[in-house]
């Protein structure tokens, strides 16, 4: 039994009809629709039915739990119908609440050696994702847990290609494209910097290319950072500038603006650099890579706190991400916040009903 695949599409196209063809038991293809019909297709039949899938599933097996999306479980009752994230993410009604969610803190080897994810994270205004950035090892799974399928952000940003930051991408637009396709929605918009384009579209997409065009599966921009912003919104609030930074590929942070207000820098993989530390520090809130030992490649937590108390102007938090597990977190300047996986934190909130 196979619960909403649309048969047309050329993702499951293949497969089912191998089954319709070889199988000798018969098999059923469940497609949502607003008539129900019966086609039958060798020994495979599809069944067209007005009935919502979690619904649909009740009715054939009634003795189980009705299903859970990851928006329901351990939610109060009245929140839920007023937010798309877990509790953490409960805003007040009234205010205007952007928050940063933390998917995964890990750096390159992490996801593989310990199985926790990757760094990444998650911007959302109201409870409502916004923007995905980077998709790295393990952090498929942690968006799950947080955020329901069908409310992933519109926007991705992919800072470069390192399978720690963008490994399971063909994985996740691959998804998105066809949970977007069958539910009538644009194509997710996948930001990155130009240097970055290349590697993500051509190489790492190489693995989906037979079953599915990388100009398909999402509208790609450039983020130039000598160019204009790039909005990620139908109504302009959220706009996004890349930054490059140091790093042995190329890659780029951001700068991320809302109503044409800065309120976050984020540094992506990055060693120190002034160039790139001046820039970002110009938010009022600072999220930025940071390892024990300094390298190159990866600032260490040491030059982070040195910059910091040399700059004049203080941003009102500086989170640290890509340091590993909460064991490799080593740094002891209290000015310096580890993100932790799970957490929401606050970037900016204003009362809706006062004027700003």
């Amino acid at each position: 039994l196979f619960l909403g695949c649309d048969p047309n599409q050329p993702l499951y196209n293949s497969v089912l009809q191998r089954f319709a063809e070889n199988c000798k038991n018969r098999h059923f293809v469940v497609v949502p629709a607003p008539q129900r019909e019966v086609e039958v297709r060798g020994s495979l039949s599809l069944l067209h039915v007005d009935l919502a899938l979690p619904s649909l599933a009740q009715l054939l097996n009634p003795s189980v739990k009705p299903l859970q999306s990851p928006t329901d479980k351990n939610l109060p009752k009245a929140a839920k119908a007023d937010i798309d994230v877990t509790t953490g993410g409960v805003t007040t009604q009234g205010c205007d609440v952007i928050q940063l969610l933390c998917l995964g803190t890990g750096k390159g080897t992490t996801a593989v050696l310990t199985g926790e994810p990757s760094s990444s994270m998650v911007i959302l205004h109201n409870s409502t994702p916004v923007l995905l950035v980077d998709v790295g090892l393990g952090v498929t799974q942690s968006l799950l847990h947080s955020i329901n399928p069908e409310k992933f952000p519109d926007a991705m940003f992919i800072t470069h290609n390192h399978s720690d930051h963008a490994g399971e991408l063909p994985l996740v637009l691959g998804g998105t494209a066809q949970r977007r396709l069958l539910a009538g929605k644009p194509k997710v918009k996948l930001l990155c910097g130009p240097k970055v384009l290349e590697p993500l579209k051509v190489h790492r997409m190489d693995e989906m290319t037979s079953q599915l065009d990388p100009d398909d599966a999402a509208d790609w921009l450039i983020c130039d950072p000598d160019g204009d912003l790039v909005c990620l919104d139908d109504v302009n609030n959220f706009k996004l500038q890349a930054v490059e930074s140091q790093h042995d590929l190329p890659c780029y942070g951001f700068l991320l603006y809302y109503k044409d207000e800065l309120i976050l820098g984020f540094s992506a993989d990055s060693g120190f650099t002034t160039k790139l530390y001046d820039r970002i520090f110009e938010a009022p809130t600072v999220v930025v890579d940071g390892r024990t030992p300094s390298s190159r490649w990866h600032a260490s937590f040491n030059e982070i706190s040195t910059y910091l108390e040399s700059h004049e102007k203080k941003p009102g938090a500086v989170y640290v991400t890509g340091y590993g597990t909460a064991a490799e977190y080593t740094a002891e300047d209290a000015a310096l916040i580890p993100l932790r996986r799970g957490h929401y934190y606050a970037l900016r909130s204003v009362d809706s009903q006062q004027p700003v």
